[in-house]
């Protein structure tokens, strides 16, 4: 049986606006980062589709900085909790901008295209667009104190403060109005990592693959 498809959120969303706008200068004060070491941020997901099971899938971004803090190089992976079954897998580095990388692992398809918009151009972009703002938005919607929601779209995202406060530490659920979550997200781990790694090998034993290439 085919697997349920994860919403395009994260993936398709979050990461592919990520990379649209790194590489482009700023002068806005945005946030500067003190380091230029590869990171690794790991979320679990659990997930469903209209009239679909649930399922519960890890969220692998390995990504690096500039010194001002932009992103230069990222590379997804959405799997199983065992990280052996992928998928779905994403790259982009700043070297070649117009080459967003983005592999079907279901359909073996991928596709290489230029990033859509609109743009996420630093971690705390990425975070924000996954967990939201770390302060609450004096417009939101307040649940109970520890929970409240905010409008993103079409549809809505719902942050769940954790006891301790931590920002890292909050539950993440995204859907539409009038319904239950389709989506609900949680920081794992955000660490340093010796390099960001590249495209999985594995892809050759995919098929049979199809390649698209679009320059939109």
């Amino acid at each position: 049986m085919k697997r349920s498809k994860l919403p395009a959120r994260v993936l398709s969303v979050a990461l592919a606006a990520l990379v649209s706008g790194a590489c482009a200068s700023s002068n806005t004060g945005q946030h500067k980062s003190d380091s230029t070491q590869a990171k690794l941020l790991v979320a679990d997901e659990s997930a469903s589709l209209e009239g679909q099971q649930r399922t519960n899938s890890k969220i692998s971004i390995y990504f690096h900085a500039d010194g001002s803090g932009y992103i230069t190089e990222i590379h997804s992976v959405v799997s199983d909790l065992t990280g052996r079954q992928i998928n779905e897998e994403t790259q982009w580095n700043a070297n070649q901008p117009n080459s967003f990388v983005h592999r079907d692992w279901d359909r073996c398809h991928q596709k290489i295209s230029s990033p859509p918009q609109p743009s996420l151009r630093t971690e705390d972009d990425l975070l924000s667009d996954m967990i939201g703002p770390k302060i609450r938005p004096p417009d939101a919607k307040v649940i109970d104190k520890n929970t409240w929601e905010i409008f993103r779209g079409a549809g809505y995202l719902r942050i769940q403060e954790s006891v301790d406060g931590e920002y890292l530490h909050r539950t993440a659920s995204s859907g539409v109005p009038g319904s239950p979550p389709a989506s609900t997200l949680k920081i794992a781990s955000l660490s340093a990592v010796a390099t960001v790694t590249p495209l999985l090998a594995a892809w050759g034993s995919c098929r049979p693959t199809t390649t698209v290439s679009s320059g939109s």
